[in-house]
């Protein structure tokens, strides 16, 4: 599975350079270093007891690992999951205009994205899990993708960009005895792989490009401060199959799992997040009832305090174990961190405590989850 997305992002990223306007804004561009959200396919598998699903903006491809920490030591991680968004990655080259004219239209559709994990699962014996996600926003505030008002500040600094590199086409025309005054000489010029690489080239260096791309810069970070927390509001569903060994033969579907998670802003600086979560999960510990489902529902509440780049939080979670006929409940301190472009740790410790038998453990999680930094060249 690792193989497989990095023979992705390598055939995007082929794909995209070979489709870059040399004055315009495309939607690839307009990536933006939030946290990379909980993949359903990763939750439904049960590797932590906090059953949030956390939103924030769909990126094009990301990547979630978790269990570096297992039983008093560290640990290679053997939980694993992946999850694009088809419509940024079908779009990414599509320009600017294009995307105020049309693509905000059916943001929940541009949001839907596709997750596919794998986990041990906790008894040896069941081999291991395979889950597949589906999620999307029905309210997605603070995505630039979407937001006409914002990206026509982006138009509007493209402006004095493209005014200059039409001069410095013209001058370049000229300085290769192409006549300015035939309407297909940009053509000309563009259709000649020689002449439209010597072009590019001295586009890419001009200092109208370098101040282009710091405003551009400058609208993003501001982008981030002010929509960090903002409003958003998903639903997700997914399917997990056990196989008896690592490779996943004869799969039996044991789970089906459904979340929504309303994230709404809270101040300049915090954001609440009200999740509820259904499960249905077969027995597989008892051989007469492996074909009978039972339920668990899950109530979450989460308060975050901080920055886009560094939050802390609280969480406070009712739970039914129906298998268990127990009632939990869970509290939780943690915090997400942004060290790198691209590369967030989400990390909490908490005290789940069961009602029922009145049992209580201390549990850790630290989750690395990565996607396409906004430094990284596609194009």
């Amino acid at each position: 599975m690792k193989k497989a997305a990095i023979i992705l992002v390598s055939l995007l990223s082929s794909f995209i350079a070979k489709s870059q306007g040399r004055d315009s804004v495309m939607l690839g561009m307009l990536r933006l270093n939030f946290v990379v959200p909980d993949m359903p396919a990763f939750k439904a598998m049960g590797t932590d007891p906090s059953a949030i699903l956390r939103p924030s903006t769909a990126q094009a491809f990301a990547v979630s690992v978790s269990e570096f920490y297992q039983n008093g030591q560290f640990a290679l991680p053997t939980d694993f999951a992946m999850e694009l968004t088809p419509s940024l990655l079908l779009n990414a080259t599509r320009p600017i205009e294009n995307v105020i004219r049309s693509y905000s239209k059916a943001q929940w559709l541009k949001t839907f994205r596709v997750s596919i994990g794998t986990a041990a699962n906790r008894a040896p014996h069941l081999g291991r899990s395979m889950a597949i996600g589906l999620r999307s926003n029905l309210i997605n505030k603070g995505d630039m993708t979407t937001d006409k008002a914002y990206l026509q500040n982006v138009v509007m600094a493209l402006g004095d960009f493209r005014m200059a590199s039409r001069k410095a086409l013209a001058t370049f025309a000229h300085q290769h005895g192409i006549d300015t005054n035939k309407v297909d000489y940009e053509f000309r010029i563009m259709s000649n792989p020689v002449l439209k690489t010597k072009f590019d080239d001295l586009l890419f260096d001009m200092e109208a490009q370098r101040v282009f791309m710091a405003k551009l810069d400058s609208l993003k970070q501001d982008y981030k401060l002010r929509n960090w927390n903002a409003q958003k509001l998903d639903v997700a569903f997914a399917v997990v199959g056990s196989g008896g060994d690592s490779l996943l033969k004869n799969v039996q579907l044991n789970k089906y799992a459904f979340w929504m998670t309303w994230a709404l802003r809270a101040g300049k600086s915090g954001q609440v997040l009200l999740g509820i979560n259904a499960e249905a999960r077969r027995d597989n510990f008892v051989v007469k009832k492996q074909n009978e489902f039972y339920t668990t529902v899950s109530l979450p509440l989460r308060y975050m305090s901080g920055s886009n780049r560094l939050k802390g939080y609280a969480e406070l979670q009712y739970q039914y174990v129906g298998i268990e006929r127990s009632h939990y409940s869970f509290l939780s301190l943690g915090a997400e961190v942004n060290p790198y472009d691209g590369f967030w740790v989400s990390m909490y410790g908490g005290i789940n405590h069961n009602y029922t038998n009145a049992g209580t453990s201390f549990v850790t999680n630290l989750n690395l989850k990565i996607t396409l930094p906004e430094s990284f060249k596609l194009f």
